[in-house]
């Protein structure tokens, strides 16, 4: 079909990954979308919350369509990788110019 795209779906591939949460879907949950329950003994320690694209294991980041409520596209992906770099910096305290 000429112009035709399509999207066959997408399955999360994020099973190997330990003490992430997850929403229902397996898809991983990021910053704003984790509370405080979510977040547990280790965050409340640290006190500030997760950085965007930041999992709930602290230094633990989530880019793409792996995230939940992500786009599942390609140049989407490819941006919040570009965006997740700020919150790596910061949290490895480098946060450059």
């Amino acid at each position: 079909m000429p112009g035709a795209a399509l999207f066959v779906g997408a399955t999360p591939a994020a099973g190997w990954l330990e003490d992430i949460a997850v929403y229902d879907d397996g898809f991983v949950l990021t910053d704003t979308q984790l509370d405080g329950a979510l977040l547990g003994a280790t965050w409340a320690e640290l006190g500030p919350r997760p950085l965007p694209f930041e999992t709930s294991q602290p230094l633990v980041f989530a880019v793409g369509d792996v995230r939940s409520r992500s786009m599942k596209r390609v140049a989407a992906a490819v941006g919040d990788g570009a965006s997740a770099i700020r919150s790596v910096h910061t949290a490895l305290g480098s946060a450059g110019p």
